[in-house]
């Protein structure tokens, strides 16, 4: 898409979070924003940021973790750190001392540079990123990626163990020293992202991983940011007690309402354009359409958005796009991500039963489509290894549910 060529000088509907140079852009959530900044006044702070996939919690997140660290409360590292499925926690903290040093690296490299603590931190995690190499994965500023393998059946992560997670643990320690005497009172702040249960974690493993994590989210000087999907906060409850009575402060992220929605879309559109003649092509009933149907999920929004512009070539067009035009192309937008799936007309119409419910048992879906049991298990099966939907197991039955671009495309709008 050619934002300059419509006045803009950057794409205003940028998907991406919200990052340390665009806090400006930040609309909503102001009453949670006023109770998690007194949270992050204080240290050894452990935060569970939650809401739906789309809503805008790596940005609020992100928000928080900045603001505290323009205050000189905490220093933060300028990404947050994506938790992959399967991860063992070594290669979570081997992660986090590689974002750690990096981040170090790039704010403060003339005061570093001498400093032991951090040599001794950064030479092991080049030690990490060389073995991760020729294992096939890649250690860089943003954590690690490709090459990992987690087994559901075997519960067995096929990574390689360089360094134990105890002794990346002291380095953390020894950074954190470093961190304060570089001025940051309350010492380091970690984010976790990506931490959604039974869509990116399977369920089995986040628990090993949060029970592993848990001592070290006490070492003083070192705070917390766990960020994830709906549900996170009372996995955590249920399954991990002892996680469980270390968590500060938990809040929900809501979806903007549509007033502040109209906010973000008229801060960023001012912030982009090259003049005040400058206007989104996009009728305000279409962004209203699009707000109400996604249920406020910011990054559907902005991503259908895209895409219809990128297919209309609205440098071309006098007028603006209207609803009229829009409806039929966003249902063939949304239709179109899950073609890429190369889905059987049995799991399509597997997916059409679930969409319509926020949770349908096995019993049900075959009954519906009049197949076994046994097959409609097996076939869902295939959709979650697809992350088209999540099972739950509740006593001896197990209960669907959708993801949302599955309630998208097949659900009743």
């Amino acid at each position: 898409m050619d934002w300059e060529g419509i006045g803009f000088l950057e794409n205003p509907l940028d998907t991406d979070p919200i990052k340390q140079k665009t806090l400006s852009l930040y609309v909503g959530h102001k009453e949670e924003v006023r109770i998690c900044s007194k949270v992050l006044a204080g240290k050894n702070v452990n935060l569970i940021i939650e809401g739906a996939r789309g809503v805008g919690t790596t940005s609020f997140a992100n928000l928080m973790r900045f603001e505290a660290q323009e205050k000189k409360l905490y220093f933060t590292p300028p990404k947050e750190i994506r938790v992959e499925a399967g991860w063992s926690i070594e290669t979570l903290f081997a992660a986090i001392v590689s974002n750690v040093v990096r981040g170090l690296e790039m704010a403060f490299a003339k005061k570093v540079v001498k400093n032991k603590q951090f040599q001794d931190a950064k030479a092991i995690s080049n030690r990490i990123s060389e073995v991760y190499r020729s294992f096939g994965a890649q250690l860089g500023a943003y954590g690690f990626s490709g090459g990992l393998s987690y087994s559901k059946s075997t519960e067995v992560v096929t990574q390689p163990v360089i360094v134990p997670s105890n002794v990346l643990g002291e380095h953390l320690e020894e950074l954190t020293q470093v961190i304060k005497s570089l001025g940051f009172k309350n010492g380091l702040l970690i984010q976790l992202n990506n931490l959604d249960v039974g869509i990116i974690h399977d369920e089995a493993h986040l628990k090993y991983l949060f029970n592993a994590l848990r001592d070290y989210m006490q070492t003083d000087g070192i705070s917390w940011i766990l960020v994830g999907d709906k549900g996170l906060r009372s996995f955590i409850a249920q399954e991990i007690d002892r996680l469980d009575d270390i968590i500060s402060h938990e809040v929900f992220i809501e979806p903007l309402s549509q007033a502040d929605f109209k906010k973000l879309i008229t801060r960023r559109v001012e912030t982009y354009r090259v003049n005040k003649t400058v206007e989104l092509p996009i009728d305000w009933s279409v962004m209203v359409y699009l707000h109400q149907l996604t249920h406020g999920r910011l990054r559907y929004v902005f991503g259908l958005l895209s895409r219809m512009l990128r297919i209309l070539h609205i440098g071309d067009l006098a007028d603006k796009i209207s609803l009229e035009t829009a409806k039929p192309l966003i249902d063939r937008l949304i239709k179109d991500r899950l073609k890429q799936k190369s889905l059987s007309e049995l799991q399509e119409d597997v997916l059409k039963v679930i969409a319509t419910k926020e949770s349908s048992s096995v019993t049900t879906i075959a009954k519906t489509v009049n197949k076994s049991a046994s097959q409609i298990s097996h076939t869902l099966r295939i959709l979650e290894d697809l992350r088209l939907i999540k099972r739950v197991k509740k006593g001896k039955n197990v209960y669907v549910h959708p993801v949302f671009d599955v309630v998208l495309a097949y659900g009743k709008h």
